[in-house]
């Protein structure tokens, strides 16, 4: 079939480490119709958005979002007959209202003719031991079970 690119493995890499570097962390929203098809499908968490909400979510976190800092792949698989690649890796982020966040991502990508066609993605925010609050007290004034009890709730919040 002539006209059609065929990515293997390292170049699938290769390319989905670019994407998330211009689009997710730089956020050059310019740079999305380099990268995705006008065909593209995000499904997050039974959410389906074509390409046109897929830029508006970005434009959306571009403006709520100050820094954020991506994980290494995890893991990365890909199938090169179907053009297929899976990621597991975490993004951190600081909104601009000073909230933080750490965000465990699993994502299919469907690549075609070395652009992004499809992406299924699972998320969930994983708790954080430190907020934006803070404890100060004396151990004179608190016992050893409150210390405890206000680090345990710590991993529970959200």
């Amino acid at each position: 079939m002539e006209g059609v690119i065929v990515l293997n493995k390292e170049q699938a890499y290769t390319f989905l480490k670019q994407v998330y570097q211009d689009v997710i962390l730089d956020l050059k929203l310019d740079k999305i119709s380099d990268y995705f098809s006008d065909q593209y499908i995000q499904v997050t968490v039974g959410t389906e958005v074509n390409i046109q909400g897929f830029h508006t979510h970005m434009e959306v976190l571009k403006s709520i979002v100050e820094t954020r800092a991506l994980s290494p792949f995890y893991d990365f698989l890909f199938d090169e007959e179907k053009q297929k690649a899976t990621l597991r890796y975490e993004i951190h982020v600081k909104k601009k209202n000073g909230n933080i966040g750490v965000i465990e991502i699993i994502a299919i990508f469907e690549l075609k003719n070395g652009g992004i066609l499809r992406s299924n993605e699972l998320t969930r925010s994983l708790p954080s031991l430190w907020t934006r609050s803070y404890f100060v007290s004396t151990a004179g004034n608190v016992s050893t079970e409150t210390i405890k009890q206000y680090v345990e709730n710590q991993k529970t919040r959200g």
